[in-house]
């Protein structure tokens, strides 16, 4: 075994590694198709660029929007409740603990897309 792997070692020529260039990927693409075409594919960010540049925002975007359309739900429901309370004490103060809890609910989402914002402006 091991004489077979030297004996290929001295028969195949060595090319020197400083002068090899890496392999892109690109699919060849017929005209009729569309998408990208191959040049457009090699100057494309890569998956991982392309997801937390794309993705990560818009998928934090539009969490922001369902917390955003939740809390003014669920500060609509608790205003409602406190005025049907009629001076009944634990209903007003149920009512004041969900809109209390409503606005911490959107001020952690707020402060999640910061954060997301913020790790995905990063560039490495």
């Amino acid at each position: 075994m091991a004489l077979g792997l030297t004996a290929t070692a001295v028969v195949r020529p060595q090319t020197a590694h400083a002068q090899e260039t890496p392999a892109t990927l690109s699919i060849p693409k017929p005209s009729t198709l569309p998408g990208p075409e191959e040049e457009t594919q090699t100057n494309e960010k890569t998956g991982g660029e392309y997801a937390a540049t794309k993705i990560l925002p818009g998928i934090t975007k539009a969490l922001m929007a369902f917390a955003g359309i939740l809390c003014f739900i669920f500060l609509m429901i608790s205003g409602i409740r406190f005025m049907t309370a009629y001076g009944n004490t634990e209903a007003i103060t149920g009512a004041k603990k969900q809109a209390q809890w409503a606005i911490i609910g959107l001020l952690i989402s707020i402060l999640g897309y910061a954060i997301v914002s913020v790790i995905s402006s990063i560039t490495f």
